[in-house]
């Protein structure tokens, strides 16, 4: 499914989550000003109300600035079917649906991506597809892939049989016909071998500090609008006598 169609979604779920709140919120205020003048009822019935439908247009505003960060920065928005995460040297990391299988290309190969899509041919020397296994050391990716033969052989979850490493500032690539043989390989360039799963290197990689710092950013707010209504509205309760 595409973002747009996704984010459309949520939408559809967030305001079958909203729109009961309203009402609900605004019978609250009416229950907590029950007793007070109709000036007082009214204010407390109106912030109830507007309340839930802030919070919904607060949380959309924070989903279209995390997506904004993810591709300012190079990764996915956080919806839809892609992944995408940056690599040294103008490389990409990039799934489709799932991040058990990955591809590696440079974004500026145009016969790599057009943009929209990834192309990667089976004799791209500097692009892989289908990998299951990487590290990234500094300029070197370390990592293993299913064969296009292999990837047609067998349904289900694929066993790597194709290990490379590359250089993605000079493109030295060095292929190996096993781990130990890659562990080999590294090791003559000074890399320790420590390869993850394609979804554990999503998942280490995708959220850094400037995530951290904007989602601490997006948190304060609401927390602090809370208090500042519940002293306006214990302020309009205690002098509406």
């Amino acid at each position: 499914m595409g973002i747009g169609f996704v984010f459309l979604i949520y939408l559809v779920l967030l305001a079958l989550v909203v729109l009961p709140s309203i009402f609900i919120c605004a019978g609250l205020g009416y229950w907590f000003a029950r007793r007070k003048s109709w000036r007082i009822k009214r204010a407390f019935i109106i912030a109830g109300g507007l309340l839930p439908l802030a919070g919904g247009v607060y949380l959309v505003v924070c989903i279209i600035i995390m997506a904004m960060v993810g591709l300012a920065t190079g990764r996915d928005v956080g919806f839809g079917d892609g992944f995408d995460l940056p690599l040294d040297n103008h490389y990409h990391w990039s799934a489709i649906d799932d991040t058990d299988f990955a591809m590696i290309y440079d974004v500026r190969d145009k016969s790599a991506s057009d943009g929209d899509s990834i192309h990667i041919e089976s004799d791209d020397r500097d692009a892989f597809d289908n990998v299951v296994e990487l590290q990234e050391e500094g300029d070197w990716l370390a990592g293993a892939y299913v064969s296009e033969d292999e990837s047609k052989r067998l349904p289900g979850k694929k066993v790597p049989d194709c290990w490379f490493l590359f250089n993605t500032r000079t493109h030295q690539r060095l292929d190996a016909k096993s781990e130990d043989d890659l562990r080999a390989d590294a090791a003559q360039q000074g890399i320790q071998l420590h390869m993850q799963s394609s979804d554990n290197f999503y998942s280490s990689h995708r959220f850094g500090w400037k995530d951290v710092v904007v989602v601490l950013m997006l948190l304060l707010p609401p927390p602090v609008g809370l208090f500042l209504l519940w002293k306006a509205a214990r302020r309009a309760l205690q002098t509406d006598l």
